[in-house]
């Protein structure tokens, strides 16, 4: 524990972390005289500071989770045109941790066309971010 019993960094202050599994992204916080990550997409989720965060010192475009999530959201938009409206509705932020592993991993795993369109998005990224790296 430390003697502050809450602290809030400013915005230049911050010392980012990546949770290793999910890509979640958050900052250094004090809660409780307690060291949290605060969350990058959501304003009042604090976890506790462990071995699965690590400090965010590495410059990349985007997380696998974040690519899944521009994936999840075509494919939501997907589904509301192919029929499939109970997909269209899911948010990503709703899903439990294992389905959110799930789509970062392999994405829609039960329709073709969902496949498809999940891997051309996935490619497009990929390749966006291997074209960056290589010109710095």
């Amino acid at each position: 524990m430390t003697d502050v019993d809450r602290w809030d960094p400013d915005p230049h202050e911050k010392e980012w972390y990546r949770e290793v599994v999910s890509g979640q992204r958050g900052w250094k916080v004090i809660r409780n005289g307690e060291p949290r990550i605060r969350l990058d997409y959501k304003e009042d989720i604090h976890k506790k500071l462990s071995a699965e965060w690590t400090p965010d010192n590495e410059k990349r475009d985007m997380t696998p989770a974040q690519v899944a999530q521009v994936c999840f959201e075509a494919d939501k938009k997907l589904c509301f045109f192919i029929g499939l409206p109970e997909n269209s509705r899911k948010l990503w932020i709703d899903l439990h941790e294992e389905k959110r592993r799930q789509w970062i991993e392999a994405g829609p795993t039960a329709h073709p066309l969902r496949r498809a369109v999940n891997q051309a998005i996935r490619e497009a990224i990929m390749k966006h971010i291997e074209g960056a790296q290589s010109t710095e």
